[in-house]
C-alpha cells in the first residue's frame, strides 16, 4: 500500500515536470519575434514580411499570411478569419509602449458602411522559427468581452458580447 502511494506520488511528481517543460517550450515560441527579426512589410497583398534569423545567425526572408487567424469586426481587427474580405492591408509600424508591439494597418468597412483604420499586434501571435514565421495562437484572447454594466436579471453575471 505505502509502495503504490510512494509510486503514484512519483508518477504524478514526474507528469507535473514534463507539463512545466513542455510549457516552457510552449512559452518560447510565445514570446513573439520582434526580437529576433527586422525589416517589416506588410503590403496590399496581405502578406507579413520579414527579414528573421536562422540558427546560423544569418537573417533570411520571411513571410506569414495572417488573413486565416484575423478577422474584421465592425472595424476592428480581432482573433478570427478573412479579414481581408472587408479591410485593405496599408501598411506596419513598431511601438514599444510598455512591450514590444509590431503592428499590422488596415483600412477595414464598418457595418454602417464607414471605412475604419485599425491596427493588430501580429508579434503576440508570430514566433521566428529558425528564420520561417509561424502564427501560434498561444496568447490567444478570448473572442468575447464583458460588458460594462449589463447584468442578466437575478444572476448578477455581466452579458459577453462579441
Amino acid at each position: 500500500m505505502v509502495w503504490q502511494r510512494a509510486s503514484a506520488l512519483a508518477a504524478a511528481g514526474l507528469l507535473c515536470v514534463l507539463a512545466l517543460l513542455s510549457g516552457a517550450q510552449a512559452q518560447l515560441q510565445c514570446e513573439g519575434f520582434a526580437a529576433s527579426c527586422n525589416t517589416y512589410s506588410f503590403g496590399a497583398d496581405g502578406i507579413f514580411r520579414a527579414q528573421c534569423r536562422d540558427h546560423a545567425g544569418r537573417y533570411v526572408a520571411a513571410s506569414v499570411n495572417p488573413n486565416p487567424y484575423i478577422s474584421n469586426v465592425d472595424g476592428h481587427l480581432i482573433d478570427g478569419a478573412n479579414f481581408l474580405e472587408s479591410c485593405v492591408a496599408s501598411g506596419v509600424g513598431t511601438s514599444e509602449n510598455p512591450d514590444v508591439q509590431v503592428r499590422i494597418y488596415a483600412t477595414c468597412t464598418k457595418i454602417n458602411g464607414a471605412l475604419s483604420l485599425t491596427h493588430y499586434d501580429i508579434n503576440r501571435k508570430v514566433f521566428n522559427n529558425n528564420g520561417n514565421l509561424v502564427w501560434n495562437n498561444c496568447h490567444r484572447t478570448a473572442p468575447i468581452k464583458a460588458t460594462p454594466g449589463l447584468t442578466l436579471a437575478g444572476g448578477g453575471r455581466k452579458l459577453l458580447n462579441a
